[in-house]
């Protein structure tokens, strides 16, 4: 299955989803609340997954150069960064 396929389909867990942004639950779980996280899937009631191309594409939105820069200005810093998150992902799939 091609790279792409298996992160639109692949769900992974609230703690696996931090540690692939580099960031604590507890911060998805105010953004889930707050508004401004990645998109998540409900499974039901107190089970939430979110998928890796979801995260990814959220990631990819807020690059910036600089402090003054507007997220989602992407630039070289942007596709090693991608390089980084692709090569974590596909070692977590295999």
């Amino acid at each position: 299955m091609k790279q792409e396929n298996r992160e639109n389909i692949y769900l992974i867990c609230e703690k696996d989803a931090a540690r692939l942004l580099g960031f604590t639950p507890r911060f998805l779980q105010a953004r889930r609340l707050r508004g401004g996280g990645p998109p998540f899937v409900r499974i039901s009631q107190r089970a939430v997954r979110y998928r890796v191309s979801d995260l990814k594409r959220w990631a990819e939105a807020r690059i910036v150069r600089n402090t003054s820069s507007k997220a989602g200005q992407v630039d070289d810093v942007a596709e090693q960064l991608q390089f980084n998150f692709v090569s974590q992902t596909d070692e977590r799939l295999d």
